[in-house]
């Protein structure tokens, strides 16, 4: 890979990084700071170019690039972005799986059952027991007499006991 292609590359990558912090990604300060360091490695490389053509004879030494505190060279920093460039594909996948949850819980809620209203109708038998209280949606009955203060809900049909019409 030549400098010129290297600098095309990390070019692109700040691209990403702009259209990531345009739009406020989880992890913007990240975005942020890759940026700048792409921005200061396509300064560096393009300096270096310029010296590479000036001399026109390789440069032995390794250049290396201050990177988030660490002193990088050109094949390790793009080691680096290309691993970032790998995050960045899994976020857009996580951004695409949560917008997946998202439609189904849509659904979900979308298939849910209108509330039932019901109460609680006090009757007397007297072929069974004494007295009884029936739900007004769907006729199951209890004996329990205090049922009344304690179901909110008929255990049978899911009817809230709110004094609603039968």
């Amino acid at each position: 890979m030549t400098a010129e292609e290297i600098i095309e590359q990390l070019e692109r990558l700040i691209d990403d990084r702009e259209a990531f912090i345009r739009v406020d990604a989880p992890d913007r300060n990240a975005f942020v700071r890759d940026k700048e360091a792409l921005e200061k490695a396509v300064k560096v490389l393009k300096q270096y170019n310029r010296l590479v053509q000036v001399k026109a004879k390789p440069v032995k030494q390794r250049i290396k690039i201050q990177y988030e505190g660490e002193e990088l060279t050109i094949k390790e920093l793009v080691g680096r972005l290309e691993y970032y460039k790998e995050g960045q594909e899994y976020l857009k996948w996580v951004v695409v799986e949560r917008e997946k949850e998202i439609a189904l819980l849509k659904k979900q809620l979308a298939d849910v059952q209108p509330v039932q209203h019901g109460r609680w109708i006090l009757e007397d038998d007297f072929k069974i027991v004494e007295q009884r209280l029936r739900c007004s949606k769907c006729g199951w009955w209890t004996i329990n007499l205090f049922v009344d203060g304690s179901y909110n809900y008929c255990p049978k049909c899911g009817a809230k006991m709110d004094g609603g019409k039968s």
